[in-house]
């Protein structure tokens, strides 16, 4: 559900609103990350900051996760479990997508490993 073809899947409308917060098109993010450097490099050459980053893919999984719900691909309870995991993890989710990651982020990984 995550990378589905489309204007409407959650990975491109986070992925867009990441490109966007830091003036970018998905397609100039993605040369950017090519190029070898990491979100958190490119965010700092574009005056953003990590918070402001984190903000705002906690908007975009939220805006996706509305729309896959909306869809019908997952039900509420789906998409409610899911921002609880990833709830308080945004700022680590940036820090863990750059260079040789692309698009993809961490691979799925959206959750930092557990302490306990």
């Amino acid at each position: 559900w995550m990378f589905t073809t489309g204007a409407r899947s959650v990975h491109n409308t986070v992925w867009g609103g990441l490109a966007e917060t830091l003036g970018l098109t998905p397609d100039e993010l993605n040369a950017e990350l090519a190029s070898g450097k990491t979100l958190t490099q490119i965010a700092e050459a574009k005056g953003v900051s990590q918070d402001e980053l984190a903000a705002a893919l906690e908007t975009s999984v939220k805006a996706g996760l509305d729309k896959a719900v909306a869809d019908g691909v997952l039900t509420q309870a789906q998409a409610d479990q899911m921002l609880g995991h990833m709830s308080g993890n945004y700022g680590w989710m940036i820090s863990q997508m750059g260079a040789g990651f692309g698009p993809g982020g961490c691979h799925g990984n959206f959750v930092p490993p557990s302490n306990s």
